[in-house]
């Protein structure tokens, strides 16, 4: 649906870069794996309270 799109950049990271990024975005974030336009899944970082 085109309003769940949002406009993004997709970053290739190891395991120990998401280990940190999930440190830095704290609780206020939580990871969750999204399906992208192309097919493709990925991690994106949603609002904890949703």
């Amino acid at each position: 649906m085109a309003e769940n799109r949002v406009a993004g950049t997709v970053f290739e990271v190891t395991n120990d870069e998401l280990v940190h990024a999930d440190r830095y975005e704290v609780s206020d974030y939580k990871r969750v794996s999204a399906l992208l336009s192309s097919g493709r899944t990925a991690w994106v970082y949603v609002d904890a309270r949703a």
